[in-house]
């Protein structure tokens, strides 16, 4: 079992995982986590690195993170016993739509199966990860039942799904407080992350270079990442 070291954790992976990636690393450093926030749930951990940046970020916050995929589950299940916050951090195995609870979370988190209309890996896992088999009405009719009054949902997903992902969202009442466009590279949007809520109100709207024209990381990147790396970009 291979390892990804961060500033404060590790993240165990077996040979067949799913990778810590570059979305995973950007969502979990815009989300904006506050004091108020008690009560979190990741939809799709993977290995659990989200709620682990968001247990870094907060002393206080309870996350509860569910996947579909046992073997990721068993992963996260590995990385939170293993972190400095193994006590505020819980992993299920569980299918997001057949979720029965009567909690509400302040925060809800996910770096959703997007790609809807690609073609499928051989790699059963990866196709779990990136490919949705839902409706996206069906999601924010879910995500919008577990959610507070006063809570937010923050999302990332590729630049071309974002109207329909607003459009349907809005559906359910839930708004955009935040849109932020991340570029790989620039003048290349690739991904937005959406912080949505019951709110309607302005939209503050930003973007993030990944990289320069010369592929290395921009200083925008490395400033938002700075306290999860354990070594200067």
């Amino acid at each position: 079992m291979a390892g990804f070291q961060f500033k404060y954790f590790t993240v165990q992976q077996s040979m067949s995982a799913l990778k810590v990636g570059t979305d995973a690393m950007v969502l979990g450093s815009l989300i904006e986590v506050t004091k108020d926030d008690a009560k979190a749930l990741e939809i799709g951990s993977g290995t659990g690195v989200i709620s682990l940046m968001l247990a870094q970020k907060n002393n206080s916050i309870e996350i509860h993170a569910i996947d579909i995929d046992l073997a990721s589950f068993e992963e996260s299940l590995v990385n939170f016993k293993n972190s400095p916050w193994s006590d505020r951090l819980s992993s299920f195995h569980k299918d997001f739509f057949e979720l029965e609870t009567e909690k509400k979370y302040d925060l809800i988190f996910s770096n959703p199966p997007f790609f809807r209309k690609a073609l499928k890996s051989e790699n059963e896992r990866s196709n779990i990860s990136k490919h949705a088999e839902f409706e996206l009405e069906d999601f924010f009719t879910k995500a919008a039942a577990l959610l507070k009054k006063n809570g937010k949902l923050w999302l990332i997903g590729p630049i071309h799904d974002k109207a329909i992902i607003l459009v349907e969202a809005a559906r359910e009442g839930i708004y955009p407080q935040i849109i932020w466009s991340i570029h790989g590279k620039p003048n290349k949007p690739q991904r937005f992350v959406i912080c949505f809520s019951f709110e309607k109100i302005m939209t503050q709207e930003s973007s993030l270079v990944i990289r320069n024209e010369f592929g290395a990381y921009t200083n925008a990147y490395k400033e938002l990442t700075k306290d999860f790396h354990n070594k200067v970009l």
